[in-house]
C-alpha cells in the first residue's frame, strides 16, 4: 500500500507494534492484516485507541498508547456468542440428534466433565428444570477444538484457511483467559486479540444460511 495514502496516525500506531514496515514509500504488512485493513478494521482500532496517539520512529519507538480494554472485552464476548451459535447450527444440520455427542468427543473427557459440572451447578440455582446448552459452558479454546478438530470439514466453508483460523482463535483464547482471571494483557496482546477476533467475526458474519 503506498504510504502516502495511509492515515499517518494509524500507521504510526501499527508501526510502533512492529505489525507493519515502511520502506521506499510503501507499507508492507502481513496478508491477513492487509485484508482487515481493506475491510476497515484498522480504522476502527485507530478511532477507539486512547488519545493521544504518539508518532513513533522505527525500532526505537516508545510503547504505543492503550487500546480500550472494554472494547476488546466486548469484541471477544461477541465472538464467543457467535461461535457457539454457529457451531450448534452447523453440527445439528450435519449430525442432527448426534450433535451433542460430536461436541463432547471433540473437546475430550476433561473439558466435558468441567462443562457438565458447571451445568449441574447452574441448575441448582434454577427454580424450574431447564435444558442447558453445553456450548454456553465451554471456553474459546474448547470451541477451537471443535472447529479445528475432526469437524473441520463442516467448518471449512466458513473459515477457509485452517492455520489462520487456528492462529486467530489461539490469540483470542490467550487474551480472553487473561481477562477472565482479572489480569490486564499488554497493549500488543490486546491489539492482536482484537484484530484476530475481528477476522473470525468477519468470516462468521459472511455466512448466509
Amino acid at each position: 500500500i503506498p504510504s502516502d495514502s495511509v492515515n499517518r496516525r494509524i500507521l504510526a500506531h501499527l508501526e510502533g507494534y512492529q505489525l507493519v514496515q515502511v520502506c521506499d514509500g510503501f507499507v508492507r504488512m502481513p496478508y491477513r492484516l492487509m485484508h482487515k485493513w481493506m475491510l476497515g478494521v484498522t480504522r476502527r482500532v485507530a478511532a477507539e485507541v486512547s488519545d493521544p496517539i504518539v508518532a513513533f520512529s522505527g525500532a526505537s519507538a516508545a510503547e504505543p498508547s492503550t487500546i480500550d480494554c472494554h472494547l476488546v472485552r466486548e469484541t471477544l464476548g461477541e465472538l464467543e456468542m457467535m461461535l457457539r451459535g454457529r457451531i450448534r447450527a452447523v453440527l445439528e444440520t450435519r449430525w442432527g440428534g448426534q450433535a451433542d455427542k460430536r461436541i463432547r468427543a471433540a473437546i475430550g473427557e476433561d473439558a466435558t466433565a468441567k462443562a457438565e459440572g458447571a451445568i449441574a451447578k447452574s441448575l441448582r440455582f434454577r427454580s424450574e428444570a431447564a435444558d442447558e446448552e453445553i456450548l454456553d459452558f465451554l471456553y474459546i479454546g474448547d470451541l477451537q477444538s471443535i472447529i479445528i478438530g475432526n469437524e473441520w470439514q463442516e467448518f471449512r466453508r466458513i473459515f477457509s484457511d485452517k492455520k489462520d483460523t487456528e492462529r486467530n482463535l489461539q490469540t483470542v483464547s490467550g487474551c480472553r483467559n487473561e481477562l477472565q482471571h482479572f489480569r490486564t494483557p499488554s497493549n500488543l496482546e490486546l491489539l492482536k486479540a482484537y484484530v484476530a477476533a475481528e477476522e473470525v467475526l468477519g468470516a462468521l458474519r459472511s455466512v448466509v444460511d
